[in-house]
């Protein structure tokens, strides 16, 4: 915890003035909040001493007030101490500091305060900068639903949807993901997850057409969001057309998929449908230049190329073993995995996973926010070396600590999560050779 820290265990000290305009990063977001601290007229040396850490002094004088906000909290009762962290993190996070600054804010939020909603929205903003939603599904969970802020509930909704679907409570998730309303951009992401969870297909096919239709007039990024869960509504509406044996269908719902990350998969899956309803042709067209390990298997298979379906079938038996044995080698040391493939001496040792593995694998949240926020450490590691001694010296101890705590932790998901993907890349190797042993069925739409 941030109160076990170094920074929180010196002594008082005497801030000496500092000049407005300090040295702060020209890529810092200007959108901080402008709030001030309520209540500054309180006749209390805290309350007046927070008055003074108001938006201005944040913005001009980060590390001077963050240095002031130190003093006081080392005197501060523990019921000031959530207020304090805010002010800190915020100027933490003009300083750029984005990392510390999220990591401060994850515990404040966990004391009990009446300041937790603006926490609570400030660590929806800092996940954005920061690229990572995972810390916050832990904390969605643990905090109670009426602590959630008017103005990201809608997010903190739909991360507490992700904490009770990993736990196996799926009708709270459900409950969940209906509160997220329409002025949230967690709204097409809670759409998809509901339809996700329906029990009848039926009831799905209509979430996702719905999810479909619907346009978003806003931000760039809100557009970018909804048509990336879009592609991704479409993938799943054509298998549940091919889970229904209306194969044509399916495949037409994956051509409709767009040119994008999805693309590949979406041509895979079209062409296994379409063989399996006859359509030999149309399938093969599918299949090329496609650079999925899958596809170069049912295109031997399609094209009766039996010498080739051999090679490739016992290709895939050696890279279904040697998948096996990275999972027994790793499954627990998974921060291992990581270092094999992406760090140091050993990054260059011949891995059996082919490239498209690796890309179908970085469209995982988990693990590119794990990415993202590894080099975001990297980055504030040199920041925290550039500062000021006056400054550094209450400061330093404490972030190296816990930046380089968070990247380790980081590498261990990373590891994991990759461990997850070899296990779904050999599941689908093994599904897809027994359906070309034994193909379904087609049925009329």
């Amino acid at each position: 915890m941030w109160s076990t820290l170094p920074l929180v265990c010196a002594m008082f000290i005497g801030v000496s003035a500092a000049t407005p305009n300090e040295d702060v990063p020209d890529d810092i977001p200007d959108d901080i909040p402008d709030d001030d601290i309520p209540n500054p007229h309180v006749e209390d040396a805290g309350a007046a001493a927070l008055a003074a850490a108001n938006a201005v002094a944040i913005r001009r004088m980060p590390r001077a007030t963050s240095l002031e906000l130190l003093a006081l909290r080392m005197k501060a009762p523990s019921s000031q101490k959530a207020e304090i962290d805010y002010y800190i993190g915020r100027c933490l996070e003009r300083i750029g500091l984005l990392h510390a600054a999220h990591r401060l804010y994850l515990v404040a939020a966990r004391r009990d305060s009446p300041w937790r909603p603006d926490v609570l929205d400030a660590l929806v903003r800092s996940a954005v900068l920061v690229g990572d939603d995972e810390p916050l599904i832990a904390l969605a969970v643990e905090l109670p639903v009426r602590d959630f802020p008017d103005v990201t509930r809608g997010d903190w909704l739909f991360l507490r949807a992700q904490g009770m679907r990993r736990q196996g409570d799926l009708d709270a998730a459900r409950d969940l993901l209906e509160q997220v309303d329409t002025a949230s951009v967690r709204h097409p992401a809670a759409q998809l997850q509901r339809a996700i969870l329906e029990e009848r297909p039926e009831a799905a096919r209509d979430r996702i057409l719905r999810l479909l239709s619907l346009k978003v007039r806003g931000s760039r990024l809100a557009r970018v969001d909804l048509r990336l869960v879009q592609d991704l509504a479409r993938l799943n509406l054509g298998r549940l057309y091919y889970a229904a044996h209306q194969y044509e269908a399916a495949a037409a719902i994956y051509d409709s998929v767009p040119d994008g990350a999805r693309t590949d998969r979406a041509r895979l899956e079209a062409a296994w449908a379409l063989a399996v309803a006859g359509k030999t042709d149309a399938a093969l067209e599918r299949l090329v230049r496609n650079p999925l390990p899958e596809a170069a298997l049912l295109q031997a298979v399609l094209q009766k190329d039996d010498d080739r379906s051999d090679a490739i079938a016992q290709q895939w038996r050696q890279q279904l073993d040697a998948m096996q044995d990275l999972v027994d080698r790793y499954t627990v040391f998974p921060a291992g995995l990581w270092t094999l493939w992406f760090e140091g001496a050993d990054a260059s040792e011949e891995t059996p996973m082919p490239p498209s593995f690796f890309i179908e694998a970085l469209r995982d949240v988990r693990l590119s926010g794990a990415i993202y926020r590894m080099d975001q450490i990297n980055r504030e590691r040199a920041l925290l070396a550039r500062q000021p001694d006056e400054w550094a010296e209450w400061f330093r101890p404490g972030l190296e600590k816990a930046l380089e705590d968070d990247f380790q932790a980081l590498r261990v998901r990373a590891g994991a999560v990759l461990l997850e993907k070899i296990a779904d890349q050999q599941r689908r190797m093994i599904q897809l050779r027994s359906e070309l042993a034994h193909p379904p069925e087609a049925q009329a739409p």
